[in-house]
Order: C-alpha cells, then structure tokens, then sequence
C-alpha cells in the first residue's frame, strides 16, 4: 500500500454564485476596463429593424471590377512551384510554359470566379490531373521580388501539419507575378451561421471543432490573428475549416495585424502585438455572435462594453450557463486571465462531450434551419430551372462573356456547385434568405431588388 495517494486538483473551480466553472488560476485577477461603455447593444434583428424603419435604402449597384487571368503585354514567365526549400519548376503533361494561358487555366477546366476578398479572388476549378474540383486563390498584388514575405501565406500552409479542422492545402505557385493557393473546395462560410441566434448541441459541437483546430495551431506554436466568421469555412462533409491563414505569424513573432476590428482583442490595438491570447479571444467573440446574434461594432461605445464584460443578461436568453461562463472568460479584458486552448481542452463539460460521442456537424452538412436550397438537388431534364446569372472564365483567346441579365444586378459570381440544379430562388425563411443572396454574388441582401421592394413596402 502505498504511504501517498497523488491528489490531482482541477484546473476548473465551479462557482455556485456564477453557476458554471471559472478558471482557478485566473479567480482574483482583476479587469482592465478601459473607454466610454456606455453604449446600447443589439442584436442583428434588432438592428435591421431599426435600420429599416429609419433610413431610405440605396438602389446603387456594387461597383464590379473584372479580374483578369490572361497575360499581360510582355513574354510570360514559366510558372513555378513554391516549396520550403525555394522555388521548383511546375511541370504537368498539361502545362506549356509558353501558352499565354498560364498554368490556371491550362491545368484546370471550367474555371469560375466564386470570391473575392481584400487580398485576393478566388476561383474553383475542375483538375485535368485527377478530375477534382478545387478551390484557387489568386493573389491580387504582384509579387515583389525583394519582399522578404512574398510567399508567405503558402509557406505558412506548408509549415503547419494537417488537421480536420484545417483547411486542407494541396499546392503553390507563382505564375506571370502573381502567387495561386490550391485548397480544397468548401461549400461556404460559418458568416452565413451568425445572421441567426444558434442553441444547443449545434453550438457546442462548432464549439469543439474550432477549438480543436485552434488548439492545433497553437500546439504547433502559431497565431492565427484573424479569426472570424468569414474565415472559417464548412467543408462538403460538414466540418468546419478555419482558413485564411495569410496573416498567422509564429507565437515568437507577434506583431499588430490589420484584422477584423469587430473580433480583435483590445490589447492587440493599444500593444500592437498579437497572441495566443488574442486568438482565444477572438473566437470567444465568434461564439457569442453565434450564440447570441449580438450585432458586432467595429468600434465606439458598444465596442468597449463587450471588451469590458458588461453584455446584458437578456442577450444570454436560452444559453446554457456552462457556455455563457466559457465565452465570458473567454473575452475578458485581462489577457493573463483568459484560458488557453489547452486549458478549454480540459473544461470538465468539453472533455464530457468529447468523450461522450463522435464530432460531426450533420445540421452543416445538411442546410441551414429552414432553408431547402442547401442541399443538392438533382433535377432531371424535364425539370425547369431558372436561369442562371454567371460569370465564367473563358479558356480560347475571346475576352469572357457574362451571360444575359448580368449586367446591372451586381452579379459578380457564379454560386458553388454544391447547389449546382438546385432552385436560385431563395426560400422564405431568413437565414436561407441570406444565403441564397451571397452565393448569387451579392454583398448584402439589402443590395437586392426583391428586398429593396420588401423594405420600401413595410415604410410605407
């Protein structure tokens, strides 16, 4: 018999006042409330009715710029493949370095313009190597050759080994001065989530999903430093992707970041570093959005209030505590005081719900609540379909044509082919709404004619 018994004392206290578990380590540290909190916190319903009711909407139209994947004038450089050890020449039974047409458009067939962002746009495409669709990012800024960070975001990508819950990353290239990401193609963005409030076991599970591939990323010593709705994406099989990794620097490395204001930490601003910290904050800031449908400030009084803790209680309606006291402390104002991914790994109610079933997302890889345009829909011949609105990326040496009825809808994409024959017309319900519009290439519903018609007839 041995003379010690090992007592192992938990990282989580429960609190009977608070009603869910707080860290231990973190109990008598104190907040670093900072700015004017006395704003008024809404949720995105709330908002939009009071926007609606109030301000005449705009019928201008999206300003469309057309991204070219041809050649400019000048000899085309051959296209080369981006390792860790340098550049290697990209070969493929496929590919001639002299065609105009690039590697892109050589190696891929029906290449079509499904985003774009700040950075750069993206494409999906059918391989001619394996027959897959992929997704392909194309940098908008041409390379410059003396930038230490050129290749960065593919070297990041190679860096960092794989995970589930990653985005899945298969190649890069720099061809005629722009650099190209091949990943995998997912069906969308967990953005189209928010604009509804989430309960129950949905929540959680995304919940475990992320933090699981949060915790990946920073066991392996990285920073994501922009975490948001928009940059995590839902894969075909309904998992969820955290993705654009172009701003992730090595945790020795942190550094101010021009991310996200609605999901950035306050230190990130007033310190001008990033940190594990901050990642945690920041997804602690994407469940109370998911959980809450709380309207996200880029800045002023309400921006403060969040940042400060003091999120009314009406907002938390329907959460389960255990959660509420995860995102609280998630986001406090005191960095030192927030728990690391390894010590949420150890919440007595996550490592439950890990140990108790399997991780998976069917309510993701299915539809959103009340939508029937996110499933796939195979329509036989007989069956009509309204007429699509595309954008295609032509492969001869004709300039690309948009299809009739493009011009002057702010049409700037072609939606994705999960929802290839499925009905473009958009369901009644409100997050299907949301959905239909954003894959149809709009920025905002609003932007629609129908949803313009719809708020011009409830002011009147």
């Amino acid at each position: 018999m041995p003379f010690f018994t090992e007592v192992v004392i938990s990282i989580w206290a429960f609190c009977s006042i608070l009603g869910y578990h707080v860290l231990r380590r973190a109990i008598g540290m104190k907040a670093a409330p900072e700015g004017d909190d006395e704003g008024k916190l809404e949720t995105k319903a709330e908002r939009e009715e009071r926007i609606v009711s109030t301000v005449p909407l705009s019928m201008k139209s999206p300003i469309r710029r057309r991204s070219s994947l041809r050649n400019s004038k000048g000899p085309r450089e051959e296209a080369m493949r981006i390792t860790l050890d340098g550049l290697s020449p990209l070969t493929s039974e496929f590919y001639t370095p002299s065609n105009p047409l690039g590697f892109l458009l050589q190696a891929f067939k029906d290449v079509v313009k499904i985003g774009s962002g700040g950075l750069g746009d993206v494409f999906s495409g059918i391989s001619r190597e394996d027959g897959k669709k992929y997704a392909i990012k194309m940098h908008k800024k041409s390379i410059v050759e003396r930038n230490v960070e050129k290749y960065k975001e593919a070297e990041t990508f190679l860096s960092i080994p794989p995970h589930q819950n990653l985005l899945k990353f298969y190649g890069a290239w720099r061809d005629n001065g722009h650099v190209y990401i091949q990943t995998e193609l997912c069906r969308m963005d967990l953005s189209v989530f928010s604009k509804q409030k989430l309960s129950g076991e949905t929540l959680w599970t995304m919940f475990l999903e992320l933090l699981a591939g949060l915790n990946h990323l920073h066991s392996n010593g990285w920073i994501h430093n922009d975490l948001k709705t928009e940059n995590i994406l839902i894969s075909m099989d309904g998992r969820l992707r955290i993705g654009d990794i172009g701003l992730s620097t090595r945790f020795d490395e942190g550094m101010a970041v021009d991310g996200d204001g609605r999901y950035l930490a306050r230190e990130v601003l007033t310190d001008k570093r990033t940190s594990m910290a901050s990642d945690v904050f920041s997804l602690g800031i994407i469940l109370l959005e998911l959980a809450t449908n709380i309207f996200l400030p880029e800045n002023g009084s309400s921006w403060h209030q969040i940042r400060n803790g003091k999120i009314p209680e009406r907002f938390f309606k329907g959460v389960a505590g255990e959660l509420k006291g995860l995102i609280l402390q998630m986001i406090h104002s005191n960095p030192d005081a927030r728990p690391t991914c390894k010590e949420l790994m150890e919440h007595p109610i996550i490592e439950e719900k890990r140990r108790g079933k399997t991780i998976s997302l069917p309510s993701l890889a299915e539809r959103p609540s009340g939508c029937s345009c996110f499933t796939p829909v195979r329509r036989t011949e007989s069956e009509s379909s309204p007429p699509r609105k595309t954008m295609r990326i032509s492969t001869d040496s004709s300039t690309p044509t948009r299809s009739q009825g493009l011009r002057g809808n702010g049409i700037r994409m072609r939606p994705l082919d999960f929802c290839e024959g499925a009905s473009s017309t958009p369901c009644s319900s409100s997050p299907s709404n949301h959905f239909s519009f954003r894959l149809l290439g709009f920025d905002d519903p609003d932007d629609t004619k129908t949803t313009t018609r719809r708020h011009k007839k409830r002011m009147s």
